[in-house]
């Protein structure tokens, strides 16, 4: 078996490091998450379906809802390169998504501060 299929977690893995990995969000509190590759998006988006599909949308992650984008593995652009502008897309996506998620967040703040 390919090196890269051994090194994918499986389902049993995945969900056993899930608790650890929310922890670690919680104490950083990231404003967003960068999922790189299918395999991270599919298993912190608890689903199958394509890196394609998922890409250029913001997805929220753990209880804190963190958003969440998704792009290329660069092991995949690697080996495929007809697609380089797409991850350059994604990461501009990300940035504005960041920028846009500050100021709602700090609206957001405000408001539970004004009525707690």
């Amino acid at each position: 078996m390919p090196a890269s299929r051994q090194s994918r977690p499986n389902p049993t893995e995945a969900a056993e490091c899930l608790p650890y990995l929310e922890r670690q969000i919680a104490l950083l509190k990231p404003k967003i998450m960068l999922a790189v590759g299918r395999i991270a998006a599919q298993n912190l988006l608890h689903t199958d379906k394509t890196l394609g599909s998922l890409r250029q949308q913001v997805h929220r992650f753990g209880a804190s809802a963190v958003p969440l984008i998704v792009t290329y593995h660069p092991g995949y652009l690697l080996r495929t390169r007809r697609i380089s502008a797409r991850p350059w897309e994604d990461l501009k996506f990300a940035r504005d998504v960041c920028s846009v998620s500050s100021v709602k967040l700090d609206v957001e703040f405000a408001r539970v501060d004004i009525n707690p």
